[in-house]
């Protein structure tokens, strides 16, 4: 396996690790892994009544990218801040929410060059300052998780 595939691995393994704490840590939610690959990264769910919510996580090393077929679906993305580092942070949203972010980046004297709503994805290269502050506001909390939690199952 070659560096590049193996620091990709970790940074994705340690993203959904940190996502799986937070939602262990603030709700009563149960995560479940899927077994196979389609895209979805956890789902979140609680019993009675049965409820459940496919996660799509992305870890935030070095930049970010949001991807405008998640608007497509009902679902939260989770992006983790520094997943390999001692203290990540995850902060989530739906994937509407998620497409977005360019604009508000923009919005608030980001230069988000490139975007456009024809496109399919858009890429930071690094997390700045202000990007970091955007997903800051976006911080997993009990409150958000369970706000997300019953906006996306009611799709």
């Amino acid at each position: 396996m070659s560096s590049d595939r193996w620091t990709d691995t970790r940074v994705e393994r340690a993203a959904v690790l940190a996502v799986e704490r937070s939602v262990i840590e603030h709700t009563e939610l149960i995560t479940a892994t899927p077994a196979t690959d389609f895209g979805i990264d956890l789902l979140a769910f609680h019993t009675a009544p049965f409820g459940a919510v496919p996660i799509q996580v992305k870890g935030a090393s070095s930049g970010l990218t949001v991807w405008r077929k998640y608007t497509s679906t009902p679902l939260i993305i989770a992006y983790v801040l520094d997943p390999l580092g001692d203290v990540p942070t995850t902060c989530i949203m739906t994937g509407d929410d998620a497409w977005q972010l360019p604009f508000e980046y923009a919005e608030r004297g980001g230069g988000a060059k490139g975007h456009d709503c024809e496109n399919d994805s858009y890429r930071w290269p690094s997390v700045t300052k202000l990007l970091h502050e955007l997903l800051i506001e976006r911080q997993a909390t009990k409150a958000r998780w369970n706000a997300l939690f019953e906006e996306v199952r009611a799709r």
